[in-house]
C-alpha cells in the first residue's frame, strides 16, 4: 500500500516498538508516529521535568506521598492537617499539600514513642529533604508554570474533545508560555518569588542559595549575587524554556497537517465553512502519494 497516512498504533500490541509498528515509518516516512493529543501533552511536561532541580523535587514529592499513602495511620495525620477541601489553583494546592506534609512529618518526629523506628527514621529523612529553600522554590515554580497548562490538559482528556481543536489550542498555549518568559526576562513578574518567601517563612525555612564553586556537574551554577536572580536563572527560566520548546517540537506543523485530513469527514464538510481550504493542506502534504 503506497498511500499510507495516519497514526502508527501505540496500544497493547506495542506496535510502536523497534521491530514492529515503527518499521512502517521507515518504509513510508509520511506515516507519522504520533500519540493522542493528551499523551503528547503529558510527554511535553515529562520532558520538561527532567531538569535536575525539577527531577529532584518531583522525586521527593513522590516519596513523601508514598510515605503517607501506604500507611493508614500516617495518612490519617495528613488528613487531619488538611481538613478543608477548597477548590483553588494548582499552585495553591501543591503548596498547601507540601506544607501539611511538612508539618505532619515534624509531628511524627516529635512523637517518637507513638511510632515505630522505621516511621520515625523515614519521617526525619523526608523532613530535611523537603525543608530546603531550593526545594520550595522549585515546587512553586513548577506548580505556577503548570497552572497555565492545566486547562489544556483537561480539554485534551475529554472524550468530546475534537482533535482538530489542537490547531487553535496549542498555539495559544505556546504564546502564553512565551509571554510568561518575557515577563520574567523583563523582571515584571516578582510575585512568584514573594509567594516562595512567604511559604518558606511559614515553616521556618530561611531564604538562601547554594554555594557556587568552579564547574559544577550535578546542579546549576548561576553567578548571581541576589538570591531571587539566582533561582530565576537556575529554575524558572530553564523550566519554562524546556516546556515551551517541547510543546513546539511535539505539536509540530507536520504532525498537525495529518489532522487536516479529518476535514473531509461529512460532519466537517457540512459544518465548517473552510473545510476545503484545510483539506487542501492535507492533500499538499501527500500529493506524491495520491493518484
Amino acid at each position: 500500500m503506497k498511500f499510507c497516512v495516519g497514526q502508527v498504533y501505540d496500544g497493547p500490541g506495542n506496535m510502536a516498538g523497534r521491530y514492529s509498528g515503527s518499521a512502517i515509518t521507515t518504509i513510508y516516512p509520511k506515516a507519522l508516529y504520533v500519540h493522542c493529543g493528551s499523551h503528547v501533552f503529558n510527554l511535553c511536561v515529562a520532558d520538561a521535568c527532567k531538569l535536575q532541580l525539577v527531577s529532584n523535587m518531583m522525586a521527593n514529592v513522590r516519596i513523601v506521598s508514598q510515605f503517607f499513602n501506604f500507611s493508614p495511620k500516617r495518612f490519617d495525620i495528613l488528613k487531619k492537617k488538611n481538613r478543608r477541601n477548597v477548590s483553588r489553583t494548582l499552585s495553591f494546592l501543591m503548596s498547601r499539600f507540601w506544607k501539611h506534609c511538612h508539618l505532619s512529618l515534624l509531628m511524627i518526629n516529635n512523637e517518637e514513642k507513638s511510632w515505630n523506628h522505621d516511621s520515625v527514621r523515614d519521617a526525619n529523612s523526608y523532613f530535611f529533604a523537603t525543608s530546603s529553600f531550593q526545594f520550595i522554590v522549585t515546587l512553586v515554580v513548577v506548580s505556577c508554570s503548570l497552572e497555565i497548562t492545566r486547562p489544556n490538559t483537561k480539554q485534551f482528556q475529554s472524550p468530546n474533545f475534537d482533535v482538530l481543536a489542537s490547531h487553535e489550542k496549542v498555539p495559544l498555549l505556546y504564546d502564553a508560555l512565551q509571554r510568561l518568559r518575557s515577563d520574567i526576562d523583563d523582571d515584571r513578574s516578582g510575585s512568584w518569588y514573594s509567594e516562595i518567601v512567604v511559604l518558606a517563612a511559614s515553616v521556618g525555612v530561611n531564604e538562601h542559595k547554594p554555594c557556587i564553586i568552579g564547574n559544577q556537574l550535578n546542579r546549576n551554577s548561576s553567578p548571581c549575587e541576589l538570591i531571587n536572580k539566582y533561582y530565576k536563572n537556575a529554575s524558572r527560566i530553564p523550566f519554562l524554556y524546556h516546556l515551551s520548546f517541547q510543546i513546539q517540537l511535539r505539536f509540530s506543523n507536520r504532525n498537525i497537517s495529518v489532522y487536516n485530513g479529518f476535514f473531509a469527514m461529512l460532519t466537517n464538510v457540512l459544518n465548517v465553512s473552510e473545510w476545503r481550504k484545510n483539506f487542501i493542506l492535507f492533500l499538499n502534504e501527500y500529493e506524491v502519494d495520491l493518484p
